[in-house]
């Protein structure tokens, strides 16, 4: 086995058999060789623990020394069990094996079980590969677009759209194909949408990290946590392998622990912080393995995609815009109604399917049938099927099997018509199947069927389908030892979906819904979903709580709106009402909509338990959004509550933010004594030890900076906003260091250093576009235009205020409207004059 794969081997002592291989070509490609040497000896040597560790090593080393053979000792000494002939992995071998491997693992650590066989087939008809006909030119777009991402190397974006069964797949299919051949270490990352988790936050993203990864829903915590941080530990190392692996560990939701890492317990306590430090990670992450091959994701389906995963990708998009990175993104055409313009400022193309042509779809078809049909069916089929390869294909399938004369008016009566021909147990089947959306599992189903006979025969069943060409294996799933299947397009599985009773959907959901619990399902809003629809609302309305908090991570405000309204609907109240009220008012709040964010923190505080952390949130942003609106009334009501809530002892992290959210409105409304209080209980209650040690650091350092702001001191307005800014960057929290930025820029203005504003400015509206939050980008857009008047650049200068203004108006922002937008769009206008 060592010769067949190019090895060395030695026996040492104890008996312990050493095989070394070595060589100079890519790591990947080296540690796959040693991984086939690993299953090759484990078929020689039945019952005998084996081990792989990869390391540097030196050619006059002697053979069996060092620390990478020190390593494989160790583990095949633990955790050999048995009865079993385990290949046990190091973390660097298991992060560089890619996906054709399966590596799985147990209490002891990773274990290579075998390799996959990756190769996907072309699609079949009538059980027979077709060619590849009419979509020639489109294919040439999408490789001429992947020869220039290369070549220059440069970051592109590109969208196929088509109505269903217009062959996006199989366009998907050929391209990936020659993208291979012509560049063999071309790295795919797959994700894809499904109608059961629509909109959920990640929910292409995450789902595709994980897969990347090898990570399993369902494996035990320590098993997908090793697996993550191997697979990053490929291109990363020290300080940066861990903030990336706890971030990134979030995102695919493998969580780590956070008693090691400050910035991880800080934005646990933050949703927004979260999703900055996530995006950071993210960015990272692509860029180094960028640095290190070619990278293309493929997004299948995205119409049923999300706007987190969207938006991180056009972030990527940005920063690795000199990179070879390519997106390929394949949905229907309402997936502009779902994300507008999408990737337009990346320079995105788009690549419409439009109908075969007549010819082709007469050539598609002579091949199939042969020639014992005659030319009059093949173009009667040609021009019945519109165009649409899904149709023509049924057309093809209702010719062969004798129904020619008996074509139905639409495909999905066709469809209808075709599953009905099935064996009744094959048709409940694949019912059963489709109530888990595009995806199912064998033994979901199974869960599905009960006690019924047919329940004990789901895979002969499934395997005739596939036969049948209505569903199909995939190569990799979701969960470990559980195979995944597919349906062959979206159009099987709506037939299949429309043929159930109202009744024998809510039990399949209710019953999938427990199925995929117990599985190890890790997406709230998929869950939520089926306990909805099966009629479960209670346990439905935990799960939209949970989606609406990881929509608030990913900025995705509509979402977090919409989430919540399913959670009411469904019943959630109490606190877990009140919380859901605290995250609609921080939506509301970077939407601008501050009539709706004050009245749902107003909820908030009457909801949630009097002097608890979501309580003192609240309060925060309550009185954030009174400022906002110009209602002193109301801060000072906030004010009599925050007094009558206060702490006797050491006051909690939230409750000193507070009080200091609360300090900076009331500076900003001229309340000025109420604002000191404040100020002064914080030095000497609410922040014990050093000031840049505390949680809420920022916070209360943009605070005492708003004061001295009022005072006139700038320079101690710009000493305390730069320790702010700096304690944001130390956490990660990329909002608040925009915030910071755009505060700099204010100061150095009023010192009259305008290009140095000019530039913190321009820095801070780079953040606020990146994070797409509308409401600082606004403010910071109404300061840079007045640095810009006094640089002489006066129409960019108008131009930056009347933006400004005209969201200030369309939002109800009155401070900013009437005290400051207006105020500068004039000084602007007379500089000009």
């Amino acid at each position: 086995a060592a010769d067949a794969t190019g090895g060395k081997w030695e026996k040492l002592g104890d008996g312990t058999l050493v095989v070394t291989l070595s060589g100079s070509g890519a790591a990947t490609d080296q540690v796959a060789q040693a991984a086939r040497c690993a299953l090759a000896l484990r078929a020689l040597l039945a019952g005998a623990p084996i081990a792989l560790a990869t390391g540097r090593a030196h050619p006059s080393q002697p053979l069996a020394l060092g620390e990478v053979i020190d390593r494989a000792v160790a583990l095949v000494g633990g955790g050999a069990r048995e009865g079993e002939c385990p290949i046990r992995l190091d973390p660097v071998s298991a992060g560089l094996l890619d996906v054709r491997f399966d590596v799985g693992g147990d209490a002891d650590g990773l274990i290579l079980r075998g390799e996959r066989e990756q190769v996907e087939e072309a699609r079949r008809l009538l059980g027979r590969p077709t060619r590849f006909v009419g979509r020639e030119r489109e294919l040439g777009v999408l490789n001429g677009l992947l020869e220039e991402c290369l070549a220059e190397p440069r970051a592109r974006a590109v969208l196929v759209t088509g109505p269903p069964g217009m062959g996006k797949s199989r366009l998907r299919h050929e391209f990936l194909r020659l993208a291979r051949q012509r560049e063999p270490h071309l790295a795919v990352w797959m994700g894809r949408g499904d109608p059961m988790s629509s909109g959920s936050p990640f929910g292409i993203l995450g789902p595709m990290l994980r897969r990347a990864a090898r990570v399993l829903d369902g494996e035990p915590l320590a098993v997908r946590q090793h697996k993550l941080r191997a697979r990053l530990a490929r291109h990363q190392t020290g300080a940066e392998l861990e903030r990336i692996t706890d971030f990134i560990g979030e995102l695919a939701g493998v969580p780590f622990p956070d008693a090691r890492s400050a910035p991880l317990r800080a934005a646990r306590q933050d949703p927004r912080l979260m999703g900055d430090q996530m995006l950071h990670a993210w960015e990272d992450w692509l860029a180094a393995e960028c640095d290190a091959q070619p990278l293309l994701l493929v997004l299948e389906d995205l119409h049923w995609g999300d706007l987190p995963s969207v938006r991180f990708v056009d972030s990527a998009l940005r920063r690795l815009a000199e990179q070879p990175f390519m997106v390929l993104a394949l949905a229907r055409p309402e997936v502009h109604d779902t994300f507008p313009r999408l990737w337009a400022e990346r320079g995105a193309q788009e690549v419409r399917l439009g109908e075969l042509s007549a010819r082709a779809s007469a050539r598609l078809a002579r091949e199939v049938l042969g020639s014992g049909v005659s030319q009059e069916v093949v173009d009667r089929i040609a021009a019945h099927s519109a165009g649409n390869p899904f149709y023509l294909e049924e057309l093809i399938r209702a010719v062969a099997e004798g129904r020619s004369g008996e074509l139905p008016e639409t495909v999905l009566a066709m469809v209808q018509a075709r599953l009905e021909g099935l064996e009744p147990d094959a048709r409940r089947v694949l019912r059963a199947a489709s109530v888990f959306g595009s995806a199912f599992w064998p033994a979901g189903v199974s869960a599905l069927l009960g006690g019924a006979p047919v329940a004990a025969r789901v895979g002969d069943h499934l395997a005739r389908l596939a036969d049948a060409e209505l569903v199909a294996p995939r190569a990799e799933s979701r969960f470990p030892a559980q195979p995944e299947f597919g349906f062959r397009h979206a159009l099987v599985r709506e037939a299949a979906y429309a043929s159930l009773t109202g009744e024998d959907r809510r039990l399949g959901h209710r019953l999938a819904a427990q199925w995929l619990e117990r599985t190890g399902e890790g997406d709230a809003l998929v869950l939520a979903e089926h306990f909805d629809r099966g009629g479960e609302r209670a346990r439905a309305a935990s799960g939209y709580l949970a989606s609406a908090s990881q929509a608030l991570s990913g900025n995705d405000f509509a979402g977090v709106l919409a989430r919540a309204e399913r959670a009411e609907a469904c019943g959630l109240a109490g606190a877990d009402l009140g919380r859901l009220r605290l995250m609609q008012t921080q939506a509301h709040m970077w939407r601008l909509e501050h009539e709706q964010e004050a009245r749902c923190g107003s909820e908030a505080l009457d909801l949630l338990p009097r002097g608890s952390a979501a309580w003192f949130r609240a309060l925060g942003a309550a009185a954030q959004s009174a400022a906002s609106l110009g209602r002193n009334d109301l801060m000072l009501k906030l004010a009599d509550q925050l007094r009558a809530a206060r702490s006797a002892g050491e006051p909690l992290p939230e409750e000193t933010g507070a009080c200091a959210r609360l300090a900076q409105s009331l500076t900003q409304t001229g309340r000025y004594e109420l604002a000191d209080e404040l100020l002064r209980w914080i030095a000497t209650a609410g922040v014990q030890g050093p000031i840049e040690q505390h949680p809420e650091a920022g916070t209360v350092l943009l605070a005492r900076a708003g004061r001295a702001l009022t005072l006139g001191d700038i320079s101690e307005f710009l000493r305390l906003t730069e320790a702010a800014g700096a304690h944001y960057e130390r956490i990660g929290s990329l909002r608040n260091c925009c915030v910071t930025r755009e505060n700099l820029g204010y100061g150095y203005r009023e010192l009259g250093l305008h290009r140095e504003s000019e530039a913190a400015l321009r820095d801070a509206l780079a953040i606020a576009s990146r994070l797409g939050v509308p409401m600082t980008a606004t403010v910071v857009k109404h300061n840079l235009g007045l640095t810009l008047a006094h640089l002489g650049k006066l129409d960019e200068a108008v131009a930056m205020e009347a933006e400004a203004l005209e969201v200030a108006r369309a939002r109800s922002h009155r401070r900013l409207e009437g005290g400051e937008a207006r105020k500068d769009l004039g000084a602007a206008r007379n500089i000009i004059d």
